[in-house]
């Protein structure tokens, strides 16, 4: 039993000297703090003197006067490491010390179910306990872990762990919190378990709060396979948001989705992965609650990034079935023009049944019908009542089909795309050669800009022209997206021919004979080749020649330039930005030359075939020129006129140079 003993302290004294005491004498440096806690008892540094001192007692004692002492000490003097210490001393008193050994010990022995027994029933006993509902929750998830091995999964148990997870109200630490998460998805995602008897995992998600996803969980889950190779796993919260959005349209759960959607959309931004099949979730789901506007909304930015996918075209016909029954027939129109696969189109092609049938168009409704039927008994599928209800009525009998309303799905299809892009203006373009990759044939397009025209490529089956040849002038709409992609909308002909390709002057600065390539030189940002053999007439270095040129972006995002047309200059006029005439005088240095006002280069076989030397004045002609080791333009010379031999009293400094 430890006894207060009055102690003088010294005027001056402070917590500082408590802690130094506290290495030396313990006891005394105790008798310090309590006298220091009595003379001003709000000051934070004495308290934290007064605990620190209190837990190395107890560690030495455990006498009850210093617990007591201890746990009077104020909360806002704790720190994170203070209340580490202060929760470790506190375990050491625990009088359940021998079971909570034993369940470890169970635990590290691999017997989980005995160590979350033990856990169990101690927190009977101490049910507020931190450490010991923390201990119990990892048994739970290592239960769990190792029901989900085993075939059959008894999804009894796991409801019973998670059941008994969720009833612990300590703050779960996140890395536990997200094992469990895991464990659902992959209840949820296993097809071989009865969907009925499976686990409620929008329940799961109510009590797991998807509030709690840390910035880790919207970032993709790298992992290395069997094989070594990097591999990724979508975001823990993308993953989670989609599955419990499905969950809810299947469940038919309206009022979970009602709760989930703000949620979710608020997190949105933060997913570092790509999202547009979770935006697609995002619209089936107020298209579940009848909220058409905000589908419609929503589903315009997923229709300009897929314009060519025939499922939104599809929902987009749903959207505007109930407000214009025109765009909506438009929209699946469209739809059946970029999918002609009926095993994909075939709810599409009913939706059109019923609308020719409500017209009286039985023609067409026939030979819709007819198409599904046709497919189904083709490829050995039953036919639905449904259709059999149909075929059975007196019209299907009496009609003749047409042979397809593939040309009514064009006329109708220029309403959707008219609708969709008609803000946009028509931009002028030409069309390219054909070329085949994959097995699949595909079209060049010349796309007019400001500047120099940008050539993308499209399926040639998507071109849906009278006519289609290399330069036939045509007009699109369509717009650049976020990955500096042109999204092609619309294409039509076009009644004026215009040339899009405006000249550029350009000079050859280089000729590989042995590769047969010509570079030509446009400006310091743009240059391109010509293998020799395409130009029919021979070319020296220097020449000048307007080209006419497109761009395009490679896979690895680097712009490249392509010659349509090129021809000799003719009208005298020289890239000054590219050749320039020069004089100066020259200093010589390891067969070198450079110019003391101009800084032109003169290369050694120059400096050398016309014995150039230092105070040289030269008069000569540099073309434009790239040096990779500086990573800097200049001028370098190719041509020398006229050489005065170390004159450099006649040179005037003032004197311009003639431009050539």
């Amino acid at each position: 039993m430890a006894y207060l003993i009055e102690y003088k302290v010294k005027q001056e004294l402070t917590s500082k000297e408590v802690f130094s005491e506290r290495k030396v004498n313990l006891e005394n440096a105790y008798k310090m703090a309590i006298e220091l806690v009595r003379q001003d008892p709000n000051n934070e540094w004495n308290q934290k003197a007064l605990a620190w001192c209190l837990i190395d007692l107890i560690k030495k004692t455990q006498d009850k006067l210093y617990i007591e002492q201890l746990n009077n000490i104020p909360e806002d003097a704790y720190d994170e490491v203070l209340i580490s210490s202060r929760n470790k001393v506190m375990r050491l008193l625990n009088p359940l010390n021998n079971e909570i050994n034993k369940a470890k010990e169970l635990s590290q022995s691999g017997h989980h179910r005995e160590s979350a027994n033990v856990y169990f029933n101690l927190l009977k006993q101490q049910p507020e306990n931190t450490d010991l509902q923390i201990s119990f929750a990892w048994e739970l998830y290592r239960l769990s872990q190792e029901v989900i091995k085993r075939a059959p999964i008894n999804i009894a148990f796991l409801k019973r762990y998670f059941y008994e997870y969720f009833r612990l109200s300590v703050e779960k630490p996140i890395i536990l919190h997200r094992c469990f998460l895991q464990i659902a998805i992959k209840l949820i995602e296993n097809e071989q378990l009865d969907k009925s008897n499976n686990i409620d995992f929008i329940d799961f998600c109510y009590k797991w709060n998807l509030n709690n996803f840390e910035y880790e969980d919207y970032c993709p889950r790298r992992y290395k396979s069997s094989e070594g190779e990097e591999k990724a796993l979508p975001p823990l919260a993308l993953t989670t948001f989609r599955l419990v959005l499905k969950q809810s349209i299947e469940k038919d759960n309206k009022d979970a989705l009602i709760r989930f959607l703000p949620i979710i959309e608020n997190k949105v931004t933060e997913i570092n992965s790509d999202i547009i099949w979770l935006k697609w979730d995002l619209v089936k789901s107020y298209l579940f609650l009848d909220d058409t506007n905000k589908a419609l909304s929503m589903v315009m930015p997923i229709l300009k990034e897929k314009p060519n996918e025939y499922w939104i075209w599809d929902c987009l016909g749903d959207i505007y079935y109930s407000k214009d029954t025109e765009t909506s027939i438009s929209c699946y129109c469209k739809a059946l023009l970029n999918q002609k696969n009926i095993s994909f189109t075939a709810k599409i092609k009913m939706k059109l049944v019923y609308y020719f049938i409500y017209i009286e168009d039985f023609e067409r409704a026939k030979t819709e019908l007819q198409e599904i039927i046709d497919y189904k008994e083709t490829n050995s599928q039953r036919i639905s009542e449904e259709i059999k209800s149909l075929t059975s009525e007196s019209w299907f009998s009496k009609i003749i089909k047409l042979k397809d309303n593939h040309k009514f799905y064009e006329e109708k299809a220029l309403l959707a795309e008219q609708f969709l892009y008609q803000d946009l203006p028509w931009i002028d373009g030409v069309l390219g050669d054909t070329y085949e990759h994959n097995d699949k044939i595909s079209r060049k397009i010349f796309i007019s800009t400001s500047t120099i025209p940008v050539e993308i490529s499209i399926p040639e089956n998507k071109i849906r022209l009278s006519d289609k040849y290399s330069g036939k002038a045509i007009a699109l709409k369509g717009e650049w997206n976020k990955d500096k992609k042109f999204q092609l909308y619309s294409i039509k002909e076009s009644s004026v021919q215009k040339d899009i390709f405006p000249p550029y002057l350009a000079t050859i600065d280089h000729i590989n004979d042995e590769k047969g390539i010509v570079h030509f030189l446009i400006d310091e940002k743009i240059d391109t080749v010509l293998a020799l053999k395409e130009l029919a007439f021979s070319v020296k270095l220097y020449d000048v020649f307007y080209l006419k040129i497109s761009q395009h972006t490679t896979k690895e995002g680097k712009t490249r330039y392509k010659i349509k047309e090129l021809y000799p200059s003719e009208d005298g006029i020289s890239p000054i930005h590219l050749i320039k005439s020069f004089e100066d005088i020259f200093t010589v240095s390891n067969d070198n030359g450079f110019g003391e006002k101009t800084d032109i280069f003169i290369p050694s076989h120059l400096v050398k075939q016309f014995d150039l030397g230092t105070n040289d004045i030269v008069k000569g002609r540099a073309v434009k020129n790239y040096n990779k080791m500086k990573n800097t333009w200049g001028w370098r010379a190719f041509e020398i006129l006229n050489v005065v031999k170390g004159k450099r009293e006649i040179y005037n400094f003032d004197d311009g140079y003639d431009e050539y």
